[in-house]
């Protein structure tokens, strides 16, 4: 019995105001003279040598929180993360009417929660005196190696804390509501590459912590938390680009030195259609053998086209394999719009199916099939079988950690795995819990990845 992979279908239908804000001044702080421009100042104040009473005050003068945080550390971080939203939005009011308080809890692992009245549209950020402070950046990087958290930025959990609270502020009644929403299907694939979020509150306020750590994320999830109501009108920092690998190119002459190239340097035959395919088969080939150290292992790979194997025109490609058997093929699908494929790939990579707009990565993704299948055609088929009856699935922390690399990296270990390898060769790195993950379900030969 045969069973195919099909994949890549289409894209899926806190600056200040200073209290007299119209004169410049000369403030004191650690014993340092700074001079404060008039309304929005650049410069940030340093507030580590003082006790949380002096920040406490601070953050009630400059921007009309009440607090009565207890630990300098968090005092420090929470000062800094508000000035943050307020510089890059130029507004020192921003969180006006917002209160913080702490508590101990039981649960360490909690950072705080919070405690609203939309009628009176208050809003209460209660932290956790429990909570190691101290070594928040040791538990952020912990958090976000885990796959609970999107970046390793030490103020992440303020950020989110504080943007739970904008979000509220934009929509009060909103909020309520969606604080008790869960995601259902599809919503929670996209969401997984930001957080571990169970409802639609939990994903807004991740949103705006990884967006204010500069995290580059699908505009599908841009849609998404407007379309939810959560605060629009932020302004966030310009994200860290991902700049992709190109790696190996080729621009063959014609399709007998293709073919030639591949079956003498890889064992491949290859029936294709166009040349921009040959480009991209071997330029595929030549990057997943920089990770192999050697050429042998694509041996015997036949590549077909044949648009009986596809139901759709959004398949680019399907490997049909047989578990009992060992055997597999490559099918293309010459029904798909292969002069438009940068496009597409694209409009993949924006919507979160994928984690690279790299073109050629239809290739490198079905040869990853490949690896894998070859590498223990038994173990492959049954599990794969499993996970497509739905005798298998990924339980939530499963998700959360493959959704990491792709929406369509949840579906299954083979599509996580090849879509890992894709990442990988791109240049992204992943948290040490994916990269665990790929180790588990990885039944291929070992490939030596370059960080």
């Amino acid at each position: 019995m045969l069973f195919s992979i099909g994949t890549f279908k289409g894209c899926v239908n806190n600056c200040r105001n200073i209290l007299a804000p119209l004169k410049p001044q000369v403030m004191q702080f650690n014993g340092r003279v700074q001079y404060v421009p008039a309304g929005l100042a650049t410069d940030t104040i340093q507030l580590s040598s003082k006790g949380c009473n002096f920040i406490n005050k601070q953050l009630k003068n400059l921007y009309n929180i009440d607090s009565n945080i207890k630990d300098p550390k968090l005092a420090q971080k929470t000062f800094d993360a508000v000035e943050d939203f307020c510089k890059l939005n130029k507004k020192d009011k921003m969180f006006a009417g917002l209160k913080l308080t702490s508590e101990a809890m039981d649960d360490a692992a909690c950072s705080g929660y919070a405690k609203f009245d939309t009628t009176k549209k208050e809003f209460n950020i209660c932290f956790n005196e429990n909570f190691n402070w101290k070594e928040l950046e040791k538990i952020t990087e912990e958090a976000y190696n885990n796959g609970k958290i999107a970046a390793n930025n030490p103020k992440y959990f303020l950020y989110k804390h504080l943007g739970e609270y904008l979000n509220f502020k934009y929509n009060p009644s909103s909020y309520k509501i969606t604080a008790d929403r869960e995601f259902v299907n599809i919503t929670a694939d996209k969401a997984r590459k930001i957080s571990d979020s169970t409802n639609i509150n939990e994903f807004n306020s991740n949103y705006i912590a990884a967006r204010m750590s500069k995290k580059q994320l699908p505009k599908t999830m841009r849609t998404f938390f407007e379309e939810q109501n959560g605060n629009v009108d932020l302004k966030f920092p310009k994200p860290i680009p991902e700049t992709f690998n190109s790696g190996s190119t080729h621009k063959f002459k014609s399709m007998d030195d293709a073919k030639d190239y591949l079956s003498k340097n890889y064992g491949i035959q290859a029936d294709l259609e166009t040349l921009t395919q040959a480009n991209m088969l071997a330029g595929s080939a030549d990057d997943i053998t920089k990770l192999l150290g050697s050429k042998k292992y694509f041996q015997g790979l036949q590549i077909k086209t044949d648009i009986n194997k596809f139901d759709d025109t959004a398949t680019k490609a399907s490997l049909c394999w047989n578990h009992s058997t060992g055997d597999a093929i490559l099918y293309l699908n010459p029904a798909y719009n292969w002069k438009n494929n940068a496009k597409l790939m694209l409009k993949d990579y924006e919507a979160g199916l994928h984690p690279s707009a790299n073109p050629k990565d239809i290739f490198t993704h079905e040869l990853c099939h490949w690896l894998d299948f070859n590498g223990n055609p038994l173990k492959f088929g049954q599990k794969e079988i499993a996970f497509k009856r739905g005798e298998t699935i990924y339980n939530d922390f499963g998700k959360s950690i493959t959704g990491k690399v792709s929406a369509y990296a949840a579906q299954s270990p083979a599509e996580f795995c090849a879509e890992y390898i894709c990442g990988r060769l791109n240049g992204i790195k992943y948290p040490e819990s994916t990269n665990k993950e790929f180790l588990l379900s990885w039944n291929g030969p070992k490939l030596n990845f370059i960080d």
